[in-house]
């Protein structure tokens, strides 16, 4: 929530904002949730919780089996939540609206239906322009997280991948620079401060000088020694 001109605004959570347009569609939708085919991806479009909120306004929700295990959901989890558990690809994507987190596979678009929806992430880098050719074709929509933007022109769900992002990053930090992994735990904001640059620990320019861990946090990756 937020305070604009005095009123309270809600623009930040966008499964709310989903929830209250699903229950405006007078019909029931058909939503799948397959695994990622990456073995470096962990991520799932919903938590069980968020399965709950879908299938107790009647709609049906697909989960293939195995994927809520990067994220420490079992199948049990999503089944107790309302979810169908389906044990091939084949089936899940047969449905109307599919939630991923990368971009959908060549072969896994061969898979869904005409004129169906995919929800996903863009990075181009490993978006094949065959997928490209083939969701035309096939005349599927498909809808970026990441460009999704709200009436007050902000990215609700570019901003909280944002927010878990950074905190992550910092937690991964930590643990690479701990002594159990070769590196050095020094004090933060001190001018023994060292940063990971290009693989190795180098310490950074403005921590000789004084800079500030908030500086040296939001910017100091690529100053030379």
């Amino acid at each position: 929530m937020e305070a604009t001109g005095g009123k309270q605004v809600q623009g930040s959570y966008i499964p709310q904002v989903l929830l209250k347009e699903l229950s405006k569609v007078s019909n029931r939708l058909l939503i799948g949730i397959p695994c990622e085919r990456r073995a470096d991806e962990k991520r799932l479009a919903l938590t069980p919780e968020a399965v709950g909120m879908l299938t107790d306004r009647g709609h049906h929700v697909l989960v293939e089996s195995g994927a809520g295990l990067g994220i420490n959901y079992s199948d049990n989890h999503y089944s107790e939540a309302g979810a169908e558990i389906v044990s091939t690809p084949a089936e899940v994507f047969q449905a109307d609206i599919i939630l991923k987190i990368l971009p959908p596979l060549p072969e896994e678009i061969l898979l869904m239906k005409p004129r169906s929806t995919v929800f996903s992430m863009v990075q181009l880098n490993i978006f094949a322009q065959e997928a490209f050719e083939l969701m035309m074709a096939k005349r599927i929509t498909a809808i970026a997280y990441e460009l999704m933007s709200d009436d007050y022109k902000k990215s609700p769900v570019l901003n909280v991948i944002s927010e878990i992002e950074g905190t992550a990053s910092i937690t991964i930090a930590s643990e690479l620079l701990s002594n159990t992994q070769g590196g050095e735990r020094r004090s933060a904001g001190r001018n023994t401060r060292r940063i990971a640059y290009r693989g190795r620990y180098r310490r950074c320019r403005q921590c000789r000088n004084g800079g500030s861990p908030s500086r040296i946090g939001a910017g100091c990756f690529g100053e030379s020694v």
